[in-house]
C-alpha cells in the first residue's frame, strides 16, 4: 500500500513509497511524494554531504497527544529518506506512520 500522494501521482515509475502496507515508514524508499512534501517544508540543517531537516507540525485535533515535530534524515532534496520520526516533548520518539505524515502534509498545505 502506498501513501495518498504516491497513489495519485501521474508517474509512479521509478518511485518507491516510504510507507509499508501496515502504514509504517520504511527507509527502503525513493522519491515518495509525501516525504517530498515534508522535505519541502523542512528547516534544513546541513553537515558535509548529509542534509537533515525538521519541521514543526500541529496535527489534527483528534491526534492532540501526538503534537510535536517530525525529524527527517535525507540526502539532498530528493530521493531516499533514511529516517523519519515524530518527536514530542514528553514522549519517546516514534517511527513515522503514513497517517501522521499525511495529516502533517494537510496541515502544512
Amino acid at each position: 500500500m502506498t501513501c495518498t500522494l504516491c497513489k495519485s501521482a501521474a508517474k509512479l515509475r521509478g518511485r518507491k513509497c516510504a510507507f509499508l502496507g501496515n502504514g509504517r515508514f520504511t527507509s527502503d524508499n525513493w522519491n515518495c511524494d509525501t516525504m517530498a512534501a515534508l522535505r519541502g517544508s523542512a528547516l534544513w540543517s546541513q553537515r558535509d554531504d548529509l542534509h537533515s531537516g525538521s519541521i514543526a507540525v500541529v496535527l489534527l485535533p483528534d491526534a492532540e497527544e501526538l503534537r510535536g515535530y517530525i525529524v527527517l534524515s535525507f540526502y539532498k532534496d530528493r530521493g531516499k529518506v533514511g529516517a523519519a520520526v515524530l518527536m514530542c516533548d514528553d514522549e519517546k520518539p516514534i517511527t513515522l506512520t503514513r497517517s501522521i505524515a499525511e495529516a502533517a502534509v494537510r496541515r502544512l498545505a
